[in-house]
Parts: C-alpha cells; sequence; structure tokens
C-alpha cells in the first residue's frame, strides 16, 4: 500500500481526475479516477464593527488575502456578505426543485450585488437552472419535486411557480 497526498487549488471546487500508473513483476496496470474535490474551509470574511464618534480617529488592523487583497466595506448597517454567499450556492449539490428554486431566487436578486467574475458566472447558471425548473412543471401546472415524478408537490410549485 502506498500513501500519497494530493494538492489542488484551494479556491476552487469540481471533479480532479487523476492517473495512476503502476508497474512491477512483469505486470503493469493504469487507472484514472474522477473524484469530487471541496475545499472544507472556504475563505471566511472577517467582520470587526465599532462605533466612530464624528471628529475622532480609530485604527484596523487585518490581514491580507494571500494574492495580497482586501476588501473594506464601510456602512452604517451590517452588510450581507454576498460573495460568500455566492461560492456556497454555486457549488451546492442539491437539485431537487425547491433547492433550484431557491439557487435561482437568490442567483437573480443578488447578482448585482456580486463581484464581476461572480456576476458572470451567475448570469451563465441561471438560464440551465430555469430550464431544468421548467421542465418539472406537470401538465396541470404544478412542479414535481424530481424529475420523473408524476405529482405535483404544493411547495415546491409555490416556490417554483
Amino acid at each position: 500500500m502506498v500513501d500519497f497526498e494530493l494538492l489542488c487549488d484551494r479556491q476552487k471546487n469540481g471533479q480532479a481526475k487523476i492517473r495512476i500508473s503502476a508497474r512491477g513483476g512483469g505486470h503493469s496496470v493504469n487507472e484514472t479516477l474522477a473524484i469530487e474535490v471541496r475545499n472544507p474551509q472556504p475563505l471566511v470574511t472577517t467582520v470587526e464593527s465599532r462605533n466612530v464618534q464624528g471628529g475622532a480617529s480609530d485604527r484596523f488592523s487585518w490581514r491580507g488575502l494571500e494574492d495580497g487583497s482586501v476588501r473594506m466595506e464601510i456602512a452604517t448597517i451590517p452588510s450581507i456578505p454576498f460573495s460568500g454567499v455566492f461560492s456556497f450556492v454555486a457549488d451546492y449539490g442539491h437539485f431537487c426543485t425547491e433547492q433550484l428554486s431557491a439557487r435561482a431566487m437568490y442567483l437573480l436578486y443578488a447578482r448585482r450585488f456580486l463581484h464581476e467574475s461572480e456576476q458572470r458566472q451567475a448570469e451563465e447558471a441561471l438560464p440551465d437552472i430555469l430550464k431544468n425548473i421548467l421542465f418539472r412543471q406537470l401538465p396541470n401546472g404544478g412542479f414535481a419535486y424530481w424529475p420523473g415524478y408524476s405529482e405535483a408537490h404544493p411547495w415546491v410549485t409555490s416556490m417554483a411557480g
């Protein structure tokens, strides 16, 4: 048995292909494996709140990201971390009609608050998600929970419709 460590891009989730070749004793074997890669520790957003009185000053310190970038937001109300939510929604692996509908609603609403690259990803993902939902609509107008189901599900119909 051989143990080895695999390194992958810490920012990207998806499928990785691993090619393994072994030779010995006059025999050889080649195998290609596909494994799902998901970062168990995605980037974390740190929030620090302070009240600074007019005319006063205060110091904030932070540690930059690996690429050296930092994003600072000043607001009078707590902000919503749309980019963090987007990365969760973009990689969400459940495809029942309820989850697809929730995903589409989020992308439709939040895309205007996302970074440019995330906006493009949202715009590219939406047509497929909406098409998937539409294919689950039944002749009576309701929506099935899963593709191939023949009965409309009331909750899913209220979400998708």
